[in-house]
């Protein structure tokens, strides 16, 4: 009986080719919208968390509470040497410097954000080393005015970045200049993302500051009065010493400034942020695929517009089912069956679209596309149920058709 009801269902609705399409692509849409935004969703998830995730579960940042701290209360070198000697299991420990300036190129000035760092830096975040090479002791030590800068700068403004090893930059802060040559290019943690949204997307502006990086030393040499510290980053032995790190190393730096329980510092752990990233993420997701799930609803009102249609037309055709022994439960599942076929054909042509639009997506922008079985099954799945819904009304109307009534109408 379900076999031939299927039957049924696709003769009738091939013989309206045209009106069934029509039909379906609501549906279509619907689903290939909801595939695309959450595969792009999910893509730009996994890229932001994996860039993230560079800096390890093991990290984590203490820095000031501006509103409650003094001048007295800025953590200094001294401190940094305290910690380094006095706190167990702790690996690495930075307090990075930056300034903010303007760097001259092609007749041109461009917003600088000129970053301050030490190899406790670099071994943290592990940059990927894509020409030149990093910093060495005696540049660290000594304050040199070398440069590295990231593949963004380097393309930019050098064409690629081996040409833009050896190449002079001049810097300026207020009114300090600093004179230096661009001794690498790096791949620092979010720069994949920053590549592809601002190259290929084409989103470059002056609006934008440059990434330009030197030792720590350099800064506080060059630009004395114009540099601000970032606070300190910390990375511990393994994950499970990072809260012991972080309690520790406040109450050591609260005791040397005198300021113990007054709410000074904050400290943030990396897997604490990467985990609110997430679930921000998955938030976002969610609310744009139930916005673009509306069109399924849309789409599914006329499926029922169409099945009414359908039944006004077939009266005598369900008026001799009848009169032959056709059971009200016959006309009913005949009905819903083409209301099912209809959404479910056209949810499987939206998940044919909504792949290809992915992939098309993924290649303009150039970042990975995730496509989740579990969002591609809820959507088919969905699209059918759509059909049941919006098909029950049609069905039923036909179902309860009196064969003399269905016969007598013209």
């Amino acid at each position: 009986m379900i076999f031939e009801s299927i039957k049924m269902a696709f003769f009738s609705l091939k013989s309206n080719k045209i009106r069934s399409i029509l039909t379906m692509i609501g549906i279509t849409v619907g689903v290939a919208a909801v595939i695309t935004i959450v595969s792009m969703g999910s893509g730009v998830q996994e890229l932001i968390l994996g860039e993230f995730e560079q800096l390890g579960a093991s990290s984590s940042t203490i820095s000031l509470n501006f509103n409650k701290a003094t001048d007295s209360d800025r953590i200094n070198q001294e401190d940094i040497s305290a910690l380094r000697l006095q706190i167990q299991n702790l690996k690495y420990i930075s307090r990075p410097v930056y300034a903010i300036g303007n760097y001259e190129a092609k007749h041109e000035d461009h917003l600088i954000f000129l970053m301050g760092v030490d190899s406790d830096f670099l071994k943290m975040y592990s940059p990927e080393l894509v020409a030149g090479r990093f910093f060495t002791p005696v540049e660290y030590e000594d304050g040199l005015p070398s440069i590295i800068i990231d593949p963004i700068v380097a393309n930019r403004f050098f064409g690629s970045a081996e040409r833009a090893i050896g190449q002079e930059v001049e810097t300026q802060v207020d009114h300090q200049i600093l004179k230096g040559k661009i001794v690498g290019v790096i791949n620092y943690p979010g720069g994949d993302l920053m590549n592809s949204m601002m190259t290929s997307g084409g989103m470059m502006t002056d609006e934008i500051p440059l990434f330009f990086y030197t030792t720590a030393k350099t800064i506080q040499h060059y630009f004395p009065n114009n540099n601000s510290a970032m606070g300190i980053m910390l990375m511990a032995k393994s994950p499970n010493f990072i809260d012991q790190v972080n309690t520790q190393a406040i109450k050591l730096i609260e005791f040397r400034h005198d300021n113990a329980g007054l709410g000074i510092y904050n400290s943030r752990n990396m897997a604490d942020m990467l985990q609110q990233i997430e679930k921000i993420m998955n938030i976002v997701t969610i609310v744009i695929s139930v916005i673009a799930a509306i069109s399924l609803v849309v789409g599914g009102i006329g499926v029922m517009n169409i099945m009414l249609v359908s039944v006004t037309e077939r009266y005598r055709e369900i008026g001799i089912r009848k009169a032959i022994g056709a059971t009200m439960n016959d006309i009913l599942i005949q009905f819903l069956t083409e209301a099912i076929f209809l959404t479910t054909f056209g949810g499987f042509c939206g998940l044919v679209a909504g792949v290809l639009l992915s992939r098309m997506v993924s290649a303009i922008l150039n970042f990975r596309v995730v496509l989740s079985l579990r969002w591609i099954a809820i959507a088919i799945i969905f699209s059918t149920l759509t059909g049941l819904i919006f098909g029950i009304a049609p069905a039923r109307k036909a179902a309860k058709l009196s064969p003399i009534d269905a016969l007598r109408y013209e």
